[in-house]
């Protein structure tokens, strides 16, 4: 199986936290996403 991202964002009120994001995400892969709740 294959996730693919194509610029992805994520605002904040009106400050971007990322912005066009580009990833393919393959097996057999782990991946983890972190950060500041």
């Amino acid at each position: 199986m294959e996730i693919i991202l194509e610029n992805l964002g994520r605002r904040f009120n009106r400050d971007w936290i990322f912005k066009n994001i580009n990833y393919t995400f393959s097996q057999p892969e782990t991946y983890a996403i972190l950060g500041i709740n």
